[in-house]
């Protein structure tokens, strides 16, 4: 993944102050991994080696693309923290012929202390530096830079924190009654308004404009075609803005805005609301009122009707993140009066602590990853060790972010309430980690695993579909994340060892009786569940062909190869039984 330091002394470039620019020129693979962790600013021009561009999807695919995305949105880091970060990710014992030139208005450059920049007389490109100052400041700025991540989040967190005292304020709103229905549906269309432009800027344009169509659907068609069209035309706004993405890392070989990459998180969520509310009005839970088109007064009467569903589809705890809300239950707590439990505050308070452990958490993994040799590097038992430690960052890095989509529902009024049940319409979390972390099964890690969606998938595909529900299921669902390779795989290979798991398990149920056996087994299950679960993770992580291609090479790839072979062996013998 990350390179490892050697023993040799730390080395820095020499820039020269009497350019009034500089160029940042790229030929070295390692220093580009260092480009995509510390984002220079955007406004710098990049010039990257045809070598280093063959890898720049490997590379954003194994440098956790929520990393990438927030340090780029957020502040430049200063220019010493820079030139520390590139002695830890640059420096190996064979890169010592990189080339190094860095884009910077010389009035920057003469601010930074002189202990990381030696002011040169000579051509801007790579010389070293030696000193002492050097060699103690690594493994202290490695460790600072880790812990620097716990407060500048991904920028989506950035972003729900933001917006977590008007959920707050929300909340108070409803529970003193202090406005109508009709403003609090307002308040929640305005902020999610407000928010997208924050968090998007101009692409929020792509999430207006298929919610927009999304309404005039809902009220222009019957409701035994509602979710047909809709359905057509939201998976088919949101490819078309996934083969944008597409274009641009895989011709371009360019790193994708950030807004944009934001938008289309926000757009798959999109997309859930919008079958989760075309179903429900297709199947009779939810009825649309008809609005005569005679009078004068019929637009206003029309988005006057219409603001529910806008509301619904664009309100803003749930814009950028969290577990998908019914329509039914959207508007039963906007039209209710809300009330505040007593646990509901320390409810928070807990979710806070836990994503406080989590990200403390994500530091000692990512530091464990760090020292790793990588997939591409790892032999024989050393690719499971890489390959466990590299999932459990993934996991972590998941579980927080979940958690404060849910604590930003819970904020306004939305989360789950004691004694409510969990039943299809219920509030289900997205994340339940004991079960995920102690499950032997690959099937329930599956039903566990992003609760909401599971269930929204398994009733808008697994229901609907007559024959292989299982593989079309995970096969839309690769379509739903955007169609790229490891994607493709990695979903296609979970359907699979779901198949087997559930054969494997019948089949062992029934053979092995004593108690120590069962023990055993269930031992043995769940770490083999879970090397099974971190193989298709960071299949469906890596994205690019050659991630994949570094997945399958390794030692790793024998986990799913002899579950396929169970699946053949029990598959024939069932035949056989019949």
């Amino acid at each position: 993944m990350f390179p490892r330091l050697c023993a040799t002394p730390i080395a820095f470039p020499v820039l020269n102050l009497k350019h009034p620019e500089q160029e940042l020129s790229i030929t070295n693979p390692t220093f580009l991994q260092f480009v995509a962790l510390s984002s220079l600013h955007l406004s710098n021009r990049i010039h990257l080696h045809p070598a280093v561009q063959s890898r720049l999807g490997d590379i954003l695919g194994t440098c956790h693309l929520m990393h990438v995305i927030h340090l780029q949105a957020l502040p430049v880091l200063p220019l010493g923290l820079i030139l520390q970060l590139y002695a830890i990710y640059h420096l190996e014992c064979n890169h010592s012929h990189s080339v190094f030139r860095l884009l910077l208005p010389c009035s920057t450059l003469k601010s930074y202390p002189k202990m990381f920049l030696k002011v040169g007389q000579v051509d801007p490109h790579l010389s070293f530096q030696h000193t002492e100052a050097t060699r103690m400041i690594v493994p202290l700025s490695r460790f600072i830079m880790d812990w620097i991540e716990l407060f500048f989040l991904h920028p989506v967190s950035f972003y729900q924190g933001a917006a977590f005292p008007f959920a707050l304020l929300f909340h108070y709103l409803c529970i003193w009654n202090s406005f109508s229905t009709q403003a609090r549906y307002l308040f929640l269309l305005t902020g999610g308004v407000v928010l997208a432009f924050a968090a998007m800027g101009v692409y929020a344009m792509f999430i207006f404009i298929p919610a927009v169509c999304a309404v005039i659907l809902v009220f222009s068609l019957g409701p035994q075609d509602v979710h047909r069209w809709t359905f057509s035309f939201q998976m088919s706004w949101q490819t078309l803005c996934h083969l944008g993405l597409h274009y641009t890392e895989y011709y371009l070989q360019e790193p994708p805005s950030p807004r944009f990459c934001i938008t289309l998180s926000s757009l798959m969520l999109l997309t859930q609301r919008v079958t989760s509310l075309s179903l429900d009005i297709c199947e009779g839970k939810v009825e649309v009122a008809t609005v005569g088109i005679r009078s004068r007064s019929s637009l206003f009467e029309y988005l006057h009707k219409a603001l529910p569903y806008f509301s619904y589809l664009l309100f803003f705890p749930a814009l950028l993140g969290g577990p998908l809300c019914s329509f039914q239950r959207f508007e039963a707590h906007v039209q209710g009066s809300s009330s505040l439990c007593g646990c509901c505050f320390w409810g928070l308070i807990w979710r806070g602590l836990q994503i406080l452990g989590l990200e403390c958490l994500k530091v000692v993994l990512r530091g464990v990853v760090s020292a790793g040799a990588g997939l591409t590097n790892c032999q024989q038992l050393e690719c499971v060790y890489v390959l466990w430690s590299t999932a459990g960052l993934f996991k972590v890095a998941y579980y927080a972010q979940w958690i404060l989509d849910d604590c930003l529902l819970h904020a306004a009024g939305f989360g789950s309430e004691s004694g409510q049940s969990t039943d299809e319409e219920g509030y289900v979390p997205d994340v339940d980690i004991w079960t995920l972390e102690t499950s032997h099964r690959v099937s329930l890690f599956t039903r566990k695993w992003n609760q909401s969606t599971a269930r929204w998938l398994r009733r808008l595909v697994f229901q609907q579909s007559r024959e292989w529900p299982r593989v079309q299921t995970f096969a839309f669902s690769a379509w739903w994340h955007g169609l790229h390779p490891g994607q493709v795989f990695g979903f296609l290979c979970w359907a699979v060892m779901v198949e087997a798991d559930h054969l494997i398990h019948a089949f062992a149920s029934s053979s092995i009786r004593s108690w120590p056996m069962r023990l055993l087994y269930r031992a043995l299950s769940w770490a083999y569940t879970q090397l099974l679960v971190a193989y298709i993770l960071l299949a469906v992580e890596g994205r690019s062909l050659s991630s994949l291609w570094s997945l399958c090479n390794s030692y790793s790839s024998a986990f799913p190869v002899v579950y396929c072979i169970l699946l053949f062996l029990l598959m024939k013998r069932k035949h056989k039984v019949e």
